[in-house]
């Protein structure tokens, strides 16, 4: 990891040209950073991190192909050497923010942020704390965080919020997918190869991680999130 006089490495993840090269353009007026390389959507991204092992990655949540921003900051979660990620979003929310810091993000902003503001959290997050939106938290203060927000989303009886930081499995992701798609238990059974005992299991457990009711809540969450991509859900 950079030390304090060392140039900070950034890698920028985002489907949109404009807003990477704007980004890119601000961050480079800045001694200490240094922009190493840009990508579009997860695999690309998560290549480039091997090769290039920047220090902090701005992340989009929503990004083309299988994987979200959220599923690159799980994978890099227990990865030696990982580096930071920061989300932005165009789809803010507390529930989100809680799945962002369970993806393993240290930062979790909104995609509006003045690029002021996103150079101030890559120097927070460089130095171990966590910034969601514009508040700095530290280890410690990013807990009672995450219990304040959970219980402002009516989740009881929380004494240890480290036991709700859990993101949805691979399993569940593709479950959830499916049905957002429109698949039936049955046919997202079928095409998983599972039995549909196992695809309601997978159900109740997304509606317990994602705080929703049934499965329309839970598709209209993962759309307007950008866990799975309007296009797809419309070509079903």
């Amino acid at each position: 990891m950079a030390t304090a006089n060392d140039v900070i490495k950034v890698l920028l993840v985002d489907d949109h040209f404009l807003f990477l090269d704007g980004i890119s353009k601000n961050l480079e007026l800045e001694d200490d950073l240094e922009v190493v390389g840009t990508a579009s959507n997860g695999d690309d991204a998560l290549s480039l991190i091997s090769d290039l092992e920047p220090h902090v990655v701005i992340l989009d949540v929503q990004l083309e192909g299988d994987l979200n921003g959220m599923d690159v900051a799980s994978q890099l979660r227990s990865a030696e050497n990982a580096p930071h990620i920061i989300l932005i979003t165009a789809y803010d929310d507390h529930p989100q923010s809680l799945h962002a810091i369970r993806s393993g993000a240290r930062g979790y902003c909104n995609k509006g942020i003045h690029p002021d503001e996103l150079i101030s959290a890559i120097r927070v997050v460089m130095d171990d704390k966590y910034v969601m939106r514009s508040e700095v938290h530290t280890e410690h203060s990013i807990l009672d965080w995450a219990k304040e927000t959970m219980a402002s989303l009516g989740v009881p009886d929380i004494s240890e919020a480290e036991g709700y930081f859990r993101p949805l499995t691979p399993r569940e992701k593709e479950v959830l997918r499916l049905v957002t798609l429109g698949r039936s238990n049955q046919e997202a059974a079928r095409e998983l190869h599972i039995s549909q005992q196992t695809v309601k299991n997978h159900m109740s457990s997304i509606f317990e991680k994602l705080y929703v009711k049934d499965r329309t809540q839970a598709a209209v969450y993962a759309i307007s999130h950008g866990w799975v991509r309007i296009d797809d859900a419309l070509r079903g």
